[in-house]
């Protein structure tokens, strides 16, 4: 993904592919210093890091993360801090897969990840060291850990802690991980960080390292622990066995903890001498040099010294739910031990608390039990005494008392605890409650006890195995199972626990023949169900239009969306087991409460016919009335001859469903008889008022048609108004709305007056221009519309109009005779250029203008930057912002202005972060930019920290080679450095990834 920000930011691109680390195994570290060191620069930039869920604090005092790491039976003193800068910390876990809640931290590296500064918390994918570009020097290495490397290597970066303490009890122990951004590309390799805890003091030999492989000597380390499935001699030659791949974590998704591995939780155990003086120094280095950290947690209060651990078990080994006895059966008991076998005995006392009582609910038991000398085990039995009536469950509870005191007075302190329930019978149940099944299906019998215990189920009918605790069962009638669970050798009771299953047999259901009903007719169901002696419950589906869906006789109430469709239901009947269902369909048919009378109101002329169109449900009887000139009045479509004006009827009817009754009215029209009048003679421009005669005059409903219909007012009325300029001769059709038709027709002579001229012809202007007319031919004007004119009564006027418009001048001649002029004046529109009112460029760049509107001619101001200024669309490259303005008429000549800002941005680069040499279109790494930049250089580094490639054109890219030798797909290195025009400096780096 690439990003790229202005040149008052940074852009950089984070590949966080962690499996590119793997480079490194076959690779000395000294060759991938420079890689290492452009890695952590690269996650200076980091500012959000996924490290909320681990919170570390780091500088701490010696003495308190020593207090931090203490627990139970140990005390401290004369602690010391051996660390550089903030390589050590408490943490504390709100959520983490690192399998601690909280304690201490100790790092070849830093601690806590603070803003760029990346620490043991962060998203695995980030990476932790304490080097950049090699102006940090190494911190010192530790001599300790130099003592148990091989020859010839040191350590750099050395981190201890270190202290006095004085064990309660003969053992010492403590719980850490062991972490390290080596895991997991480095893991059976030469690099391996080093840590150890190293305790020194009475019976101990030297210095002896306790971070081992748990039940080995080999030290834990990153060739020891690891997931390699392939391990080379690095790994097998630390010890048989290793790498132990089962105290492995792989952090590779991990969001919390930045390590790519760590270890799961270890246990560091020595054996000491109670009350006397230890030394214990706990440190961890950097091999060879200062890269990919390492880190041990140590979880808080664990350092502890207790004596002795105490473990109750069940009477014959009986566990579930919790360790337990039964009175009168197999005793239980409390484990006492030791971690390390002693030559003398060890007396443990405790204190008997609990519900039960000692001697009354079991027998008499001391208050301390003895482990023999170089022995690690003791015990303690309960058993537990019969009550009668039984009581319930009782505990038996034990408080361990330290068997050290080291010299100090008073009652000696709780250091464990442990308790055992004693029960009146063996916990046996069943879970499983009691069932109906239908005949044949299997119910599964569960119960739940301990897997110690025999389980037989009586009677063994129908059971798939009667002597398991969870059976099938499948009995032919109704029966009641019991379980008996029994501890062979135990003197227990039998317990025993029933559950009964119900057999149903399959029902027959009859939910009666299909139905028809009619729309506000309800339907009752009545559904048979056998056998008769089960209790069913019913479930109808769909439920649409039901009063109940539970219920065998439900009610249908048709609703006006089921009308005229058949609806299909289906019945369940359940006697009360699962699966054991009945089932049977029942269809009603819902009529239809309309019928489609497709002939409308219809009008005829006396004599015609009417022929029915209609379209209904057959089930449906009908009935026309009255009779009068019906074909037949029983069927849905009749042909009808009236005699005079009717309203029909039909009726629909069904029984148990109301009627339904539809209306059609027949017209009976009369056929007219048509005059006109004589011939006419008028002048040209009359006009001439005609009122025919139409018989028979009682009929209101004539349809008038006048031929031709031109200079006639109203040619569908029957006395008109004719206007017309040359002789015509006129026809008047009269129809009813029927067709019943008659016509006439008159010749109308008309003398010419065609006299009148005007000046000037249609024209166009502009808004807010006038025009001149001027008329002849007459004695008297009239002008209409008067609208934008100066004088309506003039030969000559003034038009000022402020949209298109037509004038009609009316002249009059000495005979009094009429003619028109027209003029028609166009009003052009206002010239309009609509365009941005600002864009912003890049230096280097250019800006087509593209102004919007009705304009043709143009002229921009200024010229500065423009490739012209009288066209439409020239295009600038100025040097600075400015501002452009632009005269433009249409052509008519209307004129507008407008401008437009034209602003300079500021240059700014990208840079893909993956490309693959030889697959267009990313076969060349190149810089991709915006504006005017001077190139200092682009340089590529691979993860060793070799050049592969560096350019001052910034035109010219990598091609993945180096030295014409293609170059291994992985994680690459970029830096550039760049200037714009204006001088500003320009710099990046980052990686990129190459892809083959």
């Amino acid at each position: 993904m690439e990003q790229t920000f202005p040149f008052y930011q940074l852009s950089f691109t984070i590949n966080t592919d962690h499996s590119g680390m793997n480079y490194r195994s076959s690779q000395t570290k000294s060759m991938r210093q420079s890689a290492k060191l452009i890695f952590s620069a690269v996650a200076l930039f980091i500012t959000s890091l996924a490290h909320g869920q681990v919170n570390v604090y780091p500088s701490q005092t010696a003495l308190n993360l020593a207090q931090t790491l203490t627990g139970q039976g140990v005390t401290i003193s004369n602690a010391v801090l051996t660390c550089p800068l903030t390589a050590e910390g408490r943490f504390g876990i709100v959520s983490s897969n690192l399998g601690l809640d909280s304690g201490i931290i100790l790092t070849n590296g830093t601690a806590q990840t603070n803003g760029t500064v990346i620490g043991v918390n962060g998203a695995s994918t980030l990476f932790a060291s304490t080097s950049f570009s090699g102006t940090i020097p190494y911190a010192p290495g530790d001599a300790t850990l130099d003592s148990i490397l091989p020859s010839g290597q040191s350590t750099n970066d050395g981190c201890s802690l270190e202290f006095d303490f004085n064990p309660a009890g003969d053992t010492v122990k403590f719980d850490y991980v062991f972490g390290s951004d080596e895991y997991p590309g480095f893991a059976c390799s030469s690099f391996n960080d080093v840590f150890g805890f190293f305790i020194s003091g009475p019976g101990i030999v030297g210095r002896k390292n306790l971070a081992l492989v748990p039940g080995t000597t080999i030290p834990v380390s990153i060739n020891s622990i690891n997931n390699v499935t392939n391990p080379n001699s690095y790994c097998t030659s630390m010890g048989a066995g290793s790498p132990f791949t089962q105290y492995y974590v792989n952090n590779a998704a991990g969001t919390t903890i930045t390590y790519g591995g760590f270890t799961t939780v270890l246990q560091a155990i020595s054996a000491v001498t109670p009350c006397t003086t230890y030394h214990l120094k706990l440190a961890i280095a950097d091999v060879g040099d200062a890269f990919y950290d390492s880190g041990v947690f140590l979880k808080a209060g664990s350092l502890t010294s207790n004596a002795v651990n105490v473990k109750p078990i069940g009477g014959g080994g009986l566990a579930a739910p919790t360790p337990y006895c039964v009175r009168g059966c197999s005793p239980g008991q409390f484990l006492f031990t030791r971690p390390v076998a002693k030559p003398t005995p060890l007396v443990i006392h405790y204190q008997i608390a609990g519900s039960a009582v000692n001697g009354v609910d079991y027998t008499t038991i001391p208050d301390s039990v003895v482990i023999p000398a170089n022995g690690t085990v003791a015990t303690r039995q309960i058993f537990g005494l019969p009550a009668n009536p039984p009581t319930g469950p009782v505990i038996v509870k034990l408080l361990i008392l330290s068997p050290y005191t080291c010299g100090t007075t008073g009652t000696a302190p709780i250091i464990d605890s442990a308790y055992l329930t004693i029960y009146d019978s063996l916990q046996a149940h069943i879970v499983t409650p009691d069932t109906a099944i239908c005949l044949y299906d299997t119910v599964h019998l569960q119960a739940i006890g301990d897997t110690l215990l025999s389980y037989n189920w009586t009677p063994s009918t129908g059971l798939s195995d009667p002597n398991i605790r969870n059976p099938l069962a499948s009995p032919p009638s109704t029966t009641t199972y019991t379980l008996n669970a029994s501890l062979a050798g135990s003197g227990c009771a039998v317990v025993h626990r029933s559950v009964t299953v119900t057999i149903k047999q399959p029902p027959i259901v009859d939910a009666g023949p299909d139905r028809v009903t009619c729309l506000g007719t309800p339907v009752q169901f009545n559904v048979t169900t056998t056998p008769a002696n089960q209790t069913y419950t019913y479930s109808w589906t769909p439920g649409t239009s039901l009063n109940s869906t539970s219920v065998p006789d439900p009610v249908f109430t048709p609703v006006a969306s089921q009308v005229g469709t058949g609806l299909t239901y289906y019945i369940v009947a359940n006697p009360g087991a699962a699966g054991c269902n009945g089932y049977d369909t029942v269809s009603v048919r819902v009529l239809p409460n309309d019928f489609t009378l497709y002939t409308p109101d219809t009008a005829i002329c006396q004599g015609m016919t009417v022929n029915i169109q209609a379209d209904g449900d057959p089930a449906f009887s009908y009935l026309w009335t009255p009779a009068n000139g019906v074909s037949d009045t029983t069927v849905l479509m009749p042909s009808i001859t009236p005699d005079s004006t009717h309203t029909y009827s039909v009726t629909a009817s069904y029984p148990s469903c109301p009627n339904i009754t539809k209306s059609i009215t027949i017209d009976v029209q009369p056929n007219p008889i048509v005059y006109v009048g004589p011939d006419r003679t008028i002048c040209q421009w009359d006009t001439l008022q005609l009122n025919p005669s139409v018989t028979p005059g009682w009929y209101t409903h004539y349809i008038y048609n006048w031929t031709p219909g031109t200079h006639i007012d109203e040619p569908t009325q029957k006395d008109i108004i004719f206007s017309g300029e040359q002789d015509t001769t006129l026809t008047l059709t009269v129809t009813t709305p029927a067709g019943c038709k008659g016509s006439d027709d008159m010749n109308i002579v008309v003398h010419p007056g065609n006299f009148a001229a005007m000046t000037p012809a249609d024209t166009a202007i502009c808004p807010r221009d006038t025009v001149a007319m001027h008329a002849t031919g007459g004695v008297a004007y009239s002008w209409t519309p008067a609208l934008g004119l100066n004088d309506a009564a003039s030969a000559d006027p003034v038009a000022y109009p402020t949209a298109d418009i037509d004038y009609t001048g009316i002249v009059t001649d000495q005979y009094g005779c009429k003619d028109t002029v027209n003029l028609n004046i166009v009003v052009h529109p206002n010239g309009v250029v609509e365009m941005e009112d600002s864009v912003a460029i890049y230096p280097g760049e250019s800006y087509q203008m593209n102004p919007r509107g009705n304009c043709t001619y143009f002229e921009w101001f200024p010229p500065l930057g423009l490739t012209a200024t009288n066209i439409s669309n020239p295009i600038a490259m100025p040097s600075v912002n400015t501002k452009y303005i632009v005269k433009a008429k249409t052509e008519f000549g209307c004129a507008v202005t407008d401008s437009i800002s034209v602003y300079m941005a500021e240059t700014v680069l990208g840079i893909p972060n993956a490309f693959s040499p030889g697959s267009a279109p990313n076969d060349i790494l190149k810089i991709n930019k915006r504006g005017i930049v001077s190139l200092k250089y682009f340089r590529i580094f691979n993860r060793w920290g070799t050049k592969v490639f560096e350019t001052s054109d910034i035109e010219q890219g990598w091609d993945g080679a180096l030295n014409g030798t293609p170059q291994p797909m992985g994680v690459y290195v970029y830096m550039i450095e760049a200037y714009t025009d204006s001088g500003r400096r320009f710099y990046k780096q980052g990686n990129v990834t190459l892809i083959r």
